[in-house]
């Protein structure tokens, strides 16, 4: 008896959300990313995915359109040099997430790539959004998002 219980109080120390080895550290970037970046609100709209290339479409995007007050203070970004990319994903538990954004010079596009680890045996629902800079998309590029989930 004591060894069933000791395998369950293992297997809940292990499947607990916060001691998952697997969600250690912070979320990593690769690639072309310049910086990640936290904005202290959710857009407007609601779209799966972002890329938001001018201060117009960044100001529209967080603006309310039924008093055009932004819903935040967003950090300055600059546009002549910069796209602004986000992707919303989510897991159970606890997530983190692994964020890559290459050039994909063939098909003329950025590739941003989110790879979610979930971690913990909860049924509670995880996201992040995943803002991310990168150099300016060149004119005439697109941006493919892919989700992986590990």
């Amino acid at each position: 008896m004591r060894k069933i219980c000791a395998l369950l109080l293992l297997a809940c120390l292990v499947g607990a959300c916060s001691k998952s080895p697997r969600c250690g550290g912070e979320d990593e970037n690769a690639g072309i990313i310049s910086s990640a970046m936290q904005i202290g609100c959710d857009p407007m709209t609601t779209q799966d995915h972002y890329v938001i290339d001018s201060d117009s479409a960044y100001l529209r995007a967080f603006t309310d359109p039924s008093n055009g007050q932004t819903r935040c203070d967003l950090p300055s970004i600059d546009f002549n040099t910069h796209t602004l990319l986000g992707a919303r994903v989510s897991g159970q538990c606890e997530i983190k997430v692994l964020r890559d954004v290459s050039r994909v010079d063939a098909e003329s596009k950025y590739l941003y790539q989110i790879t979610v680890k979930s971690c913990g045996l909860c049924k509670r629902l995880a996201y992040t959004d995943n803002w991310v800079i990168v150099p300016k998309l060149p004119g005439g590029w697109g941006v493919r998002f892919e989700i992986v989930e590990d």
